[in-house]
C-alpha cells in the first residue's frame, strides 16, 4: 500500500517539475493558462 501512495506522490511531484521546466524558461505563468498545445496553443 506505501508503495502505491509513494508511485502516485512521485508521479504527481515529476509532472509539476516537467510544467516548471518547461514554462519558466519561456517566462509563462505556471498555473495560468491551462495545459495547451505548444503547437496550436489550443
Amino acid at each position: 500500500m506505501i508503495f502505491i501512495l509513494i508511485a502516485i506522490l512521485g508521479a504527481s511531484i515529476g509532472s509539476f517539475l516537467n510544467v516548471l521546466i518547461y514554462r519558466v524558461p519561456l517566462g509563462v505563468n505556471i498555473s495560468y493558462p491551462p495545459s495547451f498545445c505548444p503547437n496550436c496553443q489550443n
